[in-house]
């Protein structure tokens, strides 16, 4: 094999298959297209065939792409009815106009080739080179200066001395071996096969590659890039390959100049994609399968270095209108973590598929189709290595970022950030297969869901659908799939949460400047405050966290929840981050309790920045109602008085600018006054600016 590749290598250079002196791609171009996208392509063929290499060329249609205002069209160039290697015309049109070609076309002599040698003398002349199996064969012209060369193109088959695919080129004439290449397209990589705590290096094929230079190919395009400016990313490439096509690094992490981080984020792109491929019946919108992918990330921070970004994400960065999975290192470097990979690879699949986005809606911010968002990133990680615990090296400890084993039940575990939020659909779900009798029949039943959700869906929308494809599909599933959603409040996952009296709960915000149009966010759940018939007075407090206090607020209403109609907010009572207390009592004017009425409360953040809260309420009874006991879940945090209990812990990341992060984020925070929502569009936008985040 290695002879071959010599000598296929020597006869290519000499063979006079240089491009010609001529344009490769027209642009100042601008004329009208024809009836048929296949008439405006052979037309415009003709009219510019000269300044692309040929006068007059035979062209054939091979395929027309339908593109959003227009098409492209692929052609070939004939000669003598056979079709001429590597001469091509690609015609792209717009709003009705030609606006570019682009191909290599050749001028042959008028002569017909003929072919002297059967495909079969061919193909014996091939396997005398290179023991093989010829499996197609196409007659071909074979450009050789001005002559036309006939030439039988082989499609071969190689066991020997090892297993290969090749594309070879023969002489028709004198079956002597004109090209030949491979046609597997890979290379080896030294990678981990899931993360550095669950395996060991290893040398391992790099799938569907489409040159031999970089790391570029089917599934991804993995480069190393730097956001210079808000308008400039500079991307180089650092893993380059040996002089056998192999990409064979050492780790060195972490590190910013590591040319093992892109291999490593290649391999578990590519073989995440051809996994679901195969198992899911995965593929991305149009013909395209490849999705971009950035290693060793880096930004400017605020004093204007370089500076690694230290979490990985979902989104486009490079502005091309397509999403790009984005890698970078803390303490360790993201890409090695198989599990990190692919579950921002699954934040791709969510955004295609199902497109789940937050939304204002009448009951605040809707934040629960970004948990789902998680969850789903997080189970289909953890159905690929069979491993609930998602982040094992990028975690940095034993118990990893996240989880799937464990409790986690609604409401009593709803905090309004979406990593944490979607512990109560990913634990659901993991439970589930570990108890199903067949557990790829709940792995299809969930890819399913997936694609029956709209974007502003929720967890109780996820609920529903998954035990209709069970009751439909795997009747034997059913019972396992009901108990465990009964079992963890799942199927009517509700954003009201109740509370109890002098217990806290915990929860996090958004900032005005992570949702544009808005001078005061809401919060993604409400709180029900059950008034018991003999209460005399009811006080509630909340407060901010964060690295800046956090200027959180909240809107009050009795008998029916807080209420979004358009940009007007239906509420009794605003409370302004300054007064973190209010007290309804039943001998109060202006805040009057009524015995038996429910409250309901919104949080608000009127900062610029995220922040996390507190909210518990205590109460005063001219009785006590017999056998009265609070009404605590299974995640509640019970015993936190009123008059103490530890601020939140877990807060989001201060550098990540809104989304989904790989691990659960930092709280920021800061103040402004409980105005009116200006814009629901605007909100959107927490999604767009840093895409989910892993």
């Amino acid at each position: 094999m290695r002879c071959l590749r010599v000598t296929l290598l020597s006869i290519c250079t000499s063979a006079a298959l240089l491009a010609p002196a001529s344009a490769r791609t027209l642009t100042a171009i601008d004329t009208p297209a024809a009836s048929t996208p296949e008439q405006t392509a052979l037309d415009a063929g003709r009219r510019y065939g000269e300044r692309l290499g040929a006068r007059s060329p035979v062209l054939e249609v091979r395929r027309v792409v339908q593109l959003r205002g227009g098409y492209a069209v692929r052609l070939r160039q004939l000669h003598g009815g056979l079709p001429v290697v590597g001469a091509e015309l690609h015609v792209l049109v717009l709003r009705g106009r030609v606006v570019a070609l682009s191909g290599d076309l050749r001028e042959l002599s008028p002569s017909a080739p003929k072919a002297t040698l059967s495909a079969a003398q061919a193909a014996v002349a091939l396997q005398a080179k290179l023991p093989c199996t010829v499996r197609r064969a196409e007659l071909v012209v074979w450009p050789d200066g001005d002559r036309a060369r006939p030439a039988w193109l082989l499609d071969a088959l190689a066991l020997q001395p090892r297993f290969g695919l090749w594309a070879v080129a023969v002489d028709a004439e004198r079956g002597s071996v004109l090209w030949g290449r491979s046609a597997m397209r890979h290379a080896k990589g030294r990678v981990y096969p899931t993360n550095p705590v669950k395996s060991s290096l290893e040398e391992l094929p790099l799938l569907g590659l489409y040159k031999g230079d970089t790391l570029t190919g089917e599934h991804a395009d993995v480069q190393r890039c730097a956001q210079v400016q808000e308008s400039q990313l500079s991307c180089d490439r650092k893993a380059v390959p040996d002089a056998w096509g192999n990409y064979f690094f050492a780790p060195d992490d972490p590190s910013l100049e590591d040319p093992f981080a892109e291999v490593s984020a290649y391999f578990h792109v590519d073989s995440f994609h051809r996994y679901l491929a195969q198992r899911f019946g995965f593929a991305r919108l149009g013909t395209q399968q490849q999705i971009k992918v950035i290693a060793n990330f880096q930004y400017k921070d605020l004093k204007g270095n370089m500076v690694g970004y230290p979490n990985a994400f979902f989104g486009d960065v490079d502005g091309d209108g397509r999403g790009d999975l984005v890698i970078g290192q803390a303490k360790t470097d993201y890409a090695y973590d198989g599990d990190v990979v692919y579950h921002e690879f699954t934040h791709s699949i969510v955004d295609e598929i199902a497109g789940l986005e937050p939304i204002i809606d009448s009951e605040g911010f809707n934040l629960m189709p970004l948990a789902l968002s998680e969850a789903f990133a997080d189970l289909f990680a953890a159905i690929y290595t069979r491993d609930p615990v998602v982040g094992d090296y990028a975690g940095g400890n034993a118990g990893g970022i996240r989880n799937l084993v464990g409790q986690a039940s609604c409401p009593d575990a709803l905090q309004g950030e979406s990593h944490t939020d979607g512990l109560i659909w990913g634990r659901a779900v993991w439970a589930i297969r570990e108890n199903a009798p067949q557990r790829d029949q709940l792995e299809d039943a969930l890819y399913k869901t997936l694609a029956a959700l709209d974007k502003h869906a929720g967890i109780a929308d996820a609920a529903a659908v998954l035990l209709k494809v069970a009751q439909v599909e795997y009747p034997t599933l059913l019972p396992v799939v009901q108990a465990e959603l009964a079992q963890r409040g799942v199927a009517g996952c509700s954003r009201i949460v109740p509370l109890a009296p002098d217990v806290q709960k915990t929860g996090y915000l958004f900032g005005t400047a992570d949702v544009v149009g808005l001078l005061a966010v809401p919060g993604p759940m409400q709180y029900k405050v059950d008034v018991p018939q003999n209460a005399l007075e009811v006080s509630i407090y909340i407060s901010g966290g964060g690295y800046h206090g956090g200027k959180v607020g909240a809107y009050l209403r009795r008998a029916a929840s807080v209420s979004y109609h358009g940009a007007k907010v239906v509420y009794d009572r605003a409370m302004p981050s300054s007064e973190q207390m209010v007290t309804f009592s039943v001998s109060s004017d202006k805040d009057t309790l009524v015995p038996g009425e429910p409250i309901y409360v919104l949080p608000m953040n009127e900062g610029a920045y995220e922040s996390s809260y507190r909210i518990y309420y205590s109460q005063k009874l001219d009785a006590p109602p017999p056998d009265a006991a609070p009404p605590v879940g299974p995640d509640a945090q019970v015993g936190v008085k009123a008059d103490g209990g530890p601020p939140a812990t877990a807060q989001p990341d201060p550098t990540a600018p809104g989304g989904c992060a790989c691990t659960t984020p930092h709280t920021r925070g800061s103040p402004g006054d409980p105005l009116l929502l200006l814009a629901l569009g605007g909100a959107l936008l927490v999604l767009r600016r840093a895409r989910r985040r892993a």
